[in-house]
C-alpha cells in the first residue's frame, strides 16, 4: 500500500518488492476487496481516513478549482471517470483534464499518488468523512 501511495505502478512495485507483476495485481485486488474498495484511489483514500497511511502534511500555494477537487473526491471514493462525468454532466475528456490538473498540482503520476499527497493537504481540500475500517473498525465509534 505504501509503494502504491508512494507513486508507482503495478510493474514498478514488482521489480521494488520482487514478485511478479500478477502476483501484485492480485494482492492489490485482495486488499481492495478487504478494504471494499473497487480500485487503487480508493485503497489508499480508505487507508489516509482509516489511519493506516499518515501522509506527510503539505501546503498548496495556489488553489485547486472546485471543479477539479470534486472531480478527484469522486475518483478517491471509488468513482470511474465515466461515473463522474454523468454525475457532473460533463464529457470525461473534461473529466480527465480536471485528474490531470490534479495530479499536475500534486506532482504525482498516478491517482492513488495524488490521493495520499491531497490527504496530507492543509487545510484538508478532501472531505473530512471517516468510514469505519472494514478489517478493524477504526472509526466506528465516530459515526
Amino acid at each position: 500500500m505504501v509503494l502504491l501511495a508512494g507513486d508507482l505502478n503495478v510493474v514498478e512495485i514488482a521489480e521494488r518488492t520482487g514478485a511478479s507483476d500478477y502476483g501484485v495485481r492480485t494482492r492489490l485486488k485482495e486488499l481492495g476487496q478487504r478494504l471494499g474498495a473497487a480500485t487503487s484511489p480508493q485503497i489508499v483514500d480508505i487507508a489516509c481516513r482509516t489511519g493506516l497511511l499518515i501522509p506527510q502534511r503539505a501546503v498548496l500555494k495556489t488553489p485547486i478549482s472546485v471543479s477539479a477537487l470534486t472531480s478527484f473526491q469522486a475518483l478517491a471514493e471509488g468513482g470511474t471517470r465515466a461515473w463522474i462525468a454523468r454525475r457532473k454532466k460533463v464529457s470525461e475528456g473534461t473529466v480527465a483534464t480536471h485528474l490531470a490538473a490534479v495530479r499536475s498540482r500534486m506532482r504525482a503520476s498516478w491517482n492513488a499518488a495524488a490521493v495520499y499527497r491531497l490527504h496530507g493537504v492543509e487545510p484538508a481540500v478532501l472531505r473530512a468523512t471517516t468510514p469505519p475500517c472494514p478489517v478493524c473498525g477504526v472509526g466506528e465509534a465516530e459515526r
